[in-house]
């Protein structure tokens, strides 16, 4: 059976329309599934609530920890002047300096990036401590279930619809690497054709 891409985009939106800005959200999906890009849909939605025509949405992003230099993963200017430092220490700096008091809203995108299973446990503590003191509202896209088990959170969202309690029990099934990348293509060419459509109205 055909993917509906389309439906797919459209749930992408509706997602992104349904976040609280004023709390604190985990959201989960399959890669490249749209999680990204609704982080970039927030942004006009921010911008919307707050009645600003910019907004200051500090985020810690897989770009940003990789791309001043992509084999070691590592943004010096972000994260640390010294690029061989380890990966897991680049991206707690950077989630470090994206949680600051003046941000509309704040973004840690795959805060797991990196980092082993009993750091994550670490980071979870450390996110929480960091966030108690909040001003706005937190979106953190995740595929760890530990961290969606130990970070605290007001709201849960999976792209595929699954509840919380499903998504962190849910039984692993294998994609290919032939799969995804049809898959990535596909959604990639749709959403591009969507927004060239919108442009053209």
């Amino acid at each position: 059976m055909e993917y509906n891409y389309e439906q797919h985009i459209d749930t992408i939106g509706e997602i992104a329309d349904r976040i609280n800005l004023d709390k604190i959200t985990i959201l989960t999906g399959r890669n490249a599934g749209g999680k990204s890009l609704v982080r970039k849909v927030l942004r006009q939605n921010v911008m919307d609530k707050t009645g600003k025509s910019k907004v200051f949405i500090p985020h810690a992003s897989q770009e940003l920890r990789t791309k001043s230099n992509p084999e070691m993963g590592a943004l010096s200017g972000m994260a640390h002047d010294l690029e061989w430092l380890a990966t897991s220490h680049n991206t707690i700096s950077i989630i470090d300096k994206v949680i600051v008091d003046d941000a509309d809203y704040i973004i840690i995108d795959e805060p797991e990036i990196g980092i082993g299973e009993e750091l994550q446990l670490g980071l979870a503590d450390y996110i929480n401590e960091k966030l108690k003191d909040r001003k706005c509202g937190v979106l953190i896209i995740t595929h760890s279930r530990l961290s969606v088990k130990n970070i605290k959170h007001d709201d849960f969202i999976n792209l595929e619809g699954m509840s919380e309690d499903e998504w962190v029990n849910r039984t692993t099934e294998k994609i290919s690497v032939e799969d995804f990348k049809k898959f990535s293509n596909d959604l990639f060419i749709a959403v591009r054709d969507r927004i060239n459509t919108n442009k053209a109205k």
